[in-house]
């Protein structure tokens, strides 16, 4: 399930709170409709009680005004007297002597009618409810209220979208800029960011420099050193010197690409390569004198691989290496299968869970094997950003390590 962000899940609870508020609303108009109704039912009930009780006994009084000091005015609109007349609905009756009286319920509104031998008259009652008045101000005051608190929490969380924006320019370098945010919380929040950002391009850069440095340096004695190699004239110590110095240049470049690779500052190049392709250039940067003797090798599916071969093979050669230096019997099995490569050795169990090996500086203890215990955390890493996986099984006496296909996202 999608998580919501925080701006939709603002959205969804103001919404609510709007539909809320509206029924409110509602359902206050609808009570307070049938209390005034019932409040102006029972005040006509009342007059036509007090018309029947004590306006016959002083016939002197006159009806009309009798009514306008009460609050009734006549219904003067001939066309509203014919719909009364035609349409309203009778609520009750009291029959006298000189005519009857009734409440009769129009349109929503209550008129008091009097009919006597003479004519049918009409009465309305002219107050108003100013609670209406109330309900309604309360209802856009509410509006008002929530919208303003939206508007405003809304606007409090755009600059978490800058501050987005901000860290993912920062991994190409960028630094935050603190004038894009206010002193509040998020702006607190990016400044301290911030800190962190620059300490870790002043450590990266500073770590990048250190090692160029080293590299430079190492460059030139190994040069030297070739080039005297090359002037011996006893081939065999020839031989041997310039192999030494091509292996150290070798793996001084092998330590400024997983540098780069590691820091994630290396540009995969990928391209469509077949498995014998990518295990000459493995045999090649593996640098091994026998290497048929300590490899066997059985291609079962010269199948195209989608990789950056140069990491890709680094990654083969950190393998085969590994599984040489911690066999049993000194000897690696590479085979290759059509979605799979497959890398055996025979050796004892594993002392420790297998992801534990796959963290940087993990390795085997007591085994008499030098190293700094980073051969399966490079290789594990090269696998997940070509899209492989390794995996890991331990049967009958071996280790089996598979570099699996995975489907692109």
């Amino acid at each position: 399930m999608k998580q919501l962000s925080i701006k939709t899940k603002v959205t969804i609870l103001f919404s609510i709170v709007f539909l809320l508020v509206c029924a409110f609303f509602v359902l206050s108009l609808k009570f307070e409709f049938n209390s005034y109704f019932k409040k102006q039912s029972l005040e006509q009930e009342n007059t036509i009680r007090t018309l029947t009780s004590d306006y016959f006994k002083n016939s002197k009084v006159n009806l009309y005004d009798f009514l306008r000091n009460r609050g009734f005015k006549v219904v003067e609109d001939e066309n509203c007297t014919k719909d009364l007349q035609a349409y309203g609905e009778e609520l009750f009756k009291s029959d006298t002597n000189t005519g009857f009286y009734s409440s009769i319920l129009y349109q929503d509104k209550l008129y008091l009618g009097f009919y006597d031998q003479d004519a049918q008259h009409f009465f309305y009652n002219e107050s108003k409810n100013t609670n209406f008045k109330y309900i309604f101000f309360g209802f856009i005051a509410s509006l008002c209220l929530a919208t303003f608190l939206y508007i405003s929490i809304i606007r409090s969380l755009l600059p978490i979208k800058k501050l987005r924006t901000e860290i993912a320019e920062s991994k190409n370098g960028y630094q935050i800029k603190l004038q894009n945010f206010q002193n509040d919380e998020i702006g607190k929040i990016a400044f301290e960011f911030a800190n962190i950002v620059q300490k870790n391009l002043d450590f990266t850069e500073s770590r990048q420099f250190f090692l160029r440095a080293i590299m430079h340096e190492l460059k030139t004695p190994i040069g030297k050193g070739r080039i005297i190699a090359e002037m011996l004239k006893e081939e065999k110590q020839k031989e041997r010197l310039v192999a030494i110095f091509k292996r150290l240049d070798s793996l001084i470049n092998e330590a400024s690409k997983l540098e780069s690779l590691l820091s994630k500052n290396y540009n995969l190049q990928i391209g469509s390569y077949r498995f014998r392709t990518i295990l000459d250039l493995t045999e090649k940067i593996l640098m091994l004198d026998n290497f048929d003797q300590k490899v066997s090798v059985d291609v079962y599916s010269d199948n195209p691989y989608e990789v950056d071969i140069e990491i890709f093979a680094l990654m083969l050669k950190n393998l085969i290496e590994n599984a040489i230096k911690y066999s049993s019997d000194g000897h690696c099995y590479l085979e290759n299968y059509n979605d799979y490569i497959l890398v055996k050795n025979k050796g004892e169990p594993l002392k420790q869970d297998f992801k534990k090996y796959l963290e940087a500086f993990v390795r085997e203890k007591n085994t008499g094997v030098s190293g700094m215990g980073l051969g399966l955390y490079i290789v594990d890493h090269i696998c997940k950003i070509q899209n492989f996986k390794l995996e890991y099984e331990y049967k009958n006496g071996y280790h089996f390590f598979r570099v699996k296909k995975q489907d692109r996202k």
